[in-house]
């Protein structure tokens, strides 16, 4: 991916799930009728369009065409959808927005491909599949904002043999230590590892506190 992309995660970060409540308690509704509050990822279009997760398309009032994301592709917002247009696109006012880490996948579980990806410690808060992706709130420690972290996603098994698709969460610190906690979202596609029917079982790996930790969550493509 670009290397904005990469830099995307070196940045203070508003945690959106949690402005979304904050902002559904402050903001005054009746100034303009809404269907329906969302917090959602999606991908951006390249007519300023935003694609939800949820499978419609949201075009932004209050968002000029000219307006610059950055060429991010991936986005994570809270919107207020005010009004349908056709069938499955809305008009819908952008009310916050950030970038998550975004980066294809890395696969196979060789001593090299550990080492360059990074062993050191980072914590899965969150997570969810969905745009075909495993979208993910983590944490990692720095000492200096100034030293470029690296964080990963490693596909170590497909659902072939069983039903499960293991992967593990990767930092490279680049021998950066601290102890200011640096919260983020990460999405990484991985559609592409899962079989087209049923439903697969996702094992994600990650390493804190000295100890491997593992959870288990069941998903369909």
């Amino acid at each position: 991916m670009s290397s904005y992309k990469e830099k995307s995660i070196m940045k203070s970060k508003i945690m959106i799930l949690m402005l979304a409540t904050a902002l559904a308690c402050s903001c005054d509704n009746d100034s303009e009728p809404i269907l329906y509050r969302a917090s959602m990822m999606g991908f951006l279009q390249e007519d300023g369009s935003f694609n939800g997760d949820d499978g419609r398309t949201y075009v932004f009032s209050n968002v000029d065409q000219s307006h610059s994301w950055q060429n991010a592709e991936r986005i994570i917002t809270v919107i207020d959808v005010t009004k349908e247009l056709s069938e499955n696109r809305y008009s819908a006012k952008l009310i916050a927005y950030d970038f998550p880490l975004y980066k294809k996948a890395f696969v196979g579980e060789t001593p090299q491909v550990v080492d360059s990806l990074g062993t050191d410690p980072i914590l899965y808060e969150d997570g969810w599949y969905s745009g075909g992706c495993l979208n993910m709130i983590n944490t990692f420690t720095h000492g200096s904002m100034d030293v470029q972290h690296s964080v990963s996603l490693l596909v170590k098994e497909f659902p072939t043999a069983s039903d499960t698709l293991k992967v593990r969460i990767m930092h490279n610190a680049a021998e950066d230590q601290g102890d200011v906690a640096f919260t983020f979202y990460s999405s990484f596609p991985i559609s592409e590892y899962l079989p087209d029917d049923g439903q697969t079982v996702l094992e994600i790996e990650w390493l804190w506190d000295e100890e491997l930790h593992k959870v288990y969550k069941t998903i369909k493509k």
